[in-house]
């Protein structure tokens, strides 16, 4: 029993890849992640705040927003008949419903001298989401004994960004933001629920720790024939570190050891972006976007983990604005998990993505569903199978204008 616990374990770690260990920047914004995740060309104002400091010089009257997600469903796996070769029979690993709380902003216009319009504000949000839940069930066909195993994942690389952005000439925004860690935790809590002829036995294993690190965002937004918008985002190399990691594993009523990890440091390489926005009629915008994936220059505790090869990632998206904001969108992404055992190709995911826009009294509301979806092949045993991931989940962002210093005008939001 204690070997079948064992193997759960790894193949839980493995299922985690794709929710926890991914270095995918998220998009917080619900317009934005309804248009396949666009964020480097998209002049939205404040929803932008977290992703293109740029997209905040736009605004010509101040803006608060509140942005959360919630995971819904999803699957985790091998097909079901790779389980029942490993003698483990009805086995089911899904993704439960998550909701949290990501991103936190207010900015403003800052009343200037000159021909420079200058715009500052704070957020909080999400860059990595590690957050999730999951359960597993199956049975153990050596000795018929059934497993439900709960785990909760925790935190993220939550930021506390201030961002300044300029506007000059009229078409031309550039936007600076350093944002430090605070409100990051990590690590899991999984809980299994083991019962066997004669009897049955709990399993608690818990992993905590504190996630530090700063990071610097840069970026550039112009538009050209009243239509056209083009911009990009940089993030410098920065680094993200898991400090003050402890587990206490506990199985059966009795402590099974307990202590610290090493803490863990992870030098991120540059990210950056780049993409067009496009007017088609003054109801219909279409926007595309290339971000890179540096996988090949990640450093963990100063060792070069290069075992899987850059990446990049593909977006693109539609907006019509109509009495309601209707949307939809699609990206393809490089995972950092190889494709195959022994090579460097990395595995390849993709999502799909939809929401609508509409104002509620003096809030204008977006809301976004999207998919996700991750494959590769992993060992299961004596041969490499294909490893899946699904997950499906919810996002929205409200937004309310507030007219700090009496300008007037319009947040820079889609109905400027």
């Amino acid at each position: 029993m204690r070997g079948a616990v064992a193997i759960l374990f790894v193949l839980m770690l493995v299922g985690t890849l794709f929710a926890q260990a991914e270095l995918l920047p998220v998009t917080i914004n619900a317009r934005s992640l309804a248009m396949g995740g666009c964020v480097a060309a998209q002049g939205n104002g404040i929803g932008g705040m977290l992703r293109n400091p740029a997209s905040l010089g736009w605004m010509e009257t101040g803006a608060v927003s509140l942005s959360g997600r919630s995971y819904l469903f999803g699957s985790t796996g091998f097909d079901e008949d790779v389980y029942d070769n490993m003698g483990l029979k009805d086995y089911k690993a899904s993704f439960g419903i998550h909701p949290k709380l990501n991103g936190i902003a207010f900015a403003t216009p800052i009343p200037v001298n000159g021909p420079i319009a200058v715009v500052g504000g704070i957020g909080w949000g999400s860059f990595l989401d590690f957050a999730n839940k999951m359960k597993t069930t199956y049975t153990d066909t050596d000795d018929d004994t059934d497993y439900e195993i709960n785990q909760t994942n925790k935190g993220g690389f939550h930021l506390l960004m201030p961002v300044v952005a300029a506007r000059f000439a009229e078409n031309y925004v550039v936007g600076f933001g350093y944002g430090f860690a605070i409100l990051s935790p990590g690590g899991y809590i999984m809980e299994a629920e083991v019962s066997y002829p004669g009897g049955s036995d709990d399993l608690t294993e818990e992993v905590t720790e504190k996630i530090t690190g700063s990071m610097i965002q840069i970026g550039g937004q112009a538009r050209f024939m009243d239509a056209m918008n083009v911009g990009f985002t940089y993030y410098p190399g920065f680094t993200v570190k898991h400090d003050d990691r402890e587990y206490d594993y506990d199985y059966g009523g009795t402590n099974q050891g307990s202590g610290d990890y090493d803490d863990i440091k992870l030098e991120v390489p540059a990210y950056y972006a780049f993409g067009a926005s496009y007017d088609v009629t003054p109801e219909v915008t279409i926007v595309a976007e290339y971000q890179n994936r540096p996988y090949d220059d990640i450093e963990v505790n100063n060792d070069k983990e290069n075992y899987v090869e850059n990446g990049s990632s593909l977006r693109a998206g539609v907006e019509y604005r109509g009495p309601v904001a209707l949307r939809a969108g699609f990206f393809t992404d490089k995972l950092h998990q190889a494709a195959e055992p022994g090579e460097e190709d990395p595995a390849s995911g993709m999502g799909i993505t939809g929401g609508v826009g509409f104002v509620a009294g003096p809030v204008d509301v977006d809301v976004t569903a999207f998919y996700m979806s991750g494959k590769w092949e992993e060992d299961a045993g004596a041969r490499n199978e294909d490893y899946k991931n699904t997950l499906i989940g919810v996002a929205a962002t409200a937004t309310y204008e507030v007219d700090v210093f009496g300008g007037g005008g319009k947040s820079g939001g889609y109905r400027r």
